[in-house]
């Protein structure tokens, strides 16, 4: 393929490159690498990325496959920190370290849509979980910034869960997680900060208030693709809302409920592969057999 060959990249479902089925990791890495030089000539950083796609316990494959991708769709993509050197006369030994870069003639040939539709950098930044604003993007240290606030306001939401306040203080930690999930900038912190909360109510016995927020999150997930990266919370909720039902004396329906996880054809591979998950999975099932038995 030529330098000056155009690309066509259609960022949403079916995700695909020059009508090719593509991974939606390895595109979003390649679209906010893109991003990063368009909006303000940088690089991006592997922790970046390890924000977006946090839990993945072998990072290294993640890029690997990513740059195995690029390969494969003939585009060129560089990492470290001299941008001079020839991206295919890079040792690819530390490449996991980022930072990564493209070039300008790399760039223009990227064609990307939507839909259908040609996208523009707002919608693109909208779509990769990025602020759209034009002050923000034209400030990179915007948006770590933001980030940080979402965390911190999740982490006192979690203090305040974990000291374990009376009924009285109920309004206080609805309110801390709240702000936390004012403050985030995509769908991933969104979920995390919803199931945190159910998680939270459901230590503290509000089992109502727990299954609040499960709804909260069902309603946020369910247009959303497991390609999307968000099937673990998907998978999560799942067995949160069967440990409620198992919690309330209803163990059948919490059996099922494990019933419909383990039989969704999506899902099922995140019970399978992700240990944590698994781990919930396997204990409440036993838990539940025990119980039936």
């Amino acid at each position: 393929m030529s330098i000056e060959t155009p690309i066509r990249i259609d960022f949403s479902e079916p995700y695909l490159v020059n009508g090719m089925p593509a991974r939606y990791q390895s595109l979003w890495l390649l679209l906010r690498i893109y991003h990063a030089y368009r909006s303000s000539g940088t690089s991006l950083s592997a922790s970046a990325i390890q924000a977006r796609f946090p839990g993945r316990s072998n990072f290294r494959m993640l890029i690997s496959r990513a740059f195995a991708d690029f390969k494969c769709w003939g585009i060129s993509v560089g990492w470290g920190d001299d941008p001079a050197i020839e991206p295919a006369l890079l040792s690819t030994r530390r490449r996991s370290h980022g930072p990564f870069w493209m070039r300008g003639e790399t760039a223009a040939r990227l064609r990307i849509y939507a839909r259908g539709a040609e996208l523009d950098s707002p919608t693109l930044a909208r779509l990769l979980g990025l602020p759209a604003d034009e002050s923000m993007r034209g400030d990179p240290t915007g948006y770590v910034m933001q980030d940080v606030a979402y965390w911190n306001h999740l982490t006192q939401a979690m203090r305040v869960a974990l000291d374990g306040f009376p009924s009285a203080s109920d309004r206080s930690l609805a309110e801390s997680f709240r702000v936390a999930q004012h403050a985030a900038t995509d769908d991933f912190q969104v979920a995390l900060s919803v199931l945190k909360e159910s998680l939270a109510w459901r230590k503290l016995g509000q089992l109502e208030r727990s299954h609040e927020a499960l709804a909260r999150l069902e309603r946020r997930l369910k247009p959303v693709s497991t390609k999307s990266g968000l099937a673990s919370f998907s998978a999560m909720a799942f067995i949160a809302r069967s440990w409620n039902l198992y919690m309330r004396g209803k163990t059948v329906a919490a059996a099922a409920e494990l019933e419909r996880l383990a039989s969704d054809p999506e899902l099922h591979l995140v019970v399978r592969y992700n240990p944590r998950i698994r781990f919930e999975y396997l204990n409440l099932r036993a838990c539940s057999a025990r119980r039936l038995s």
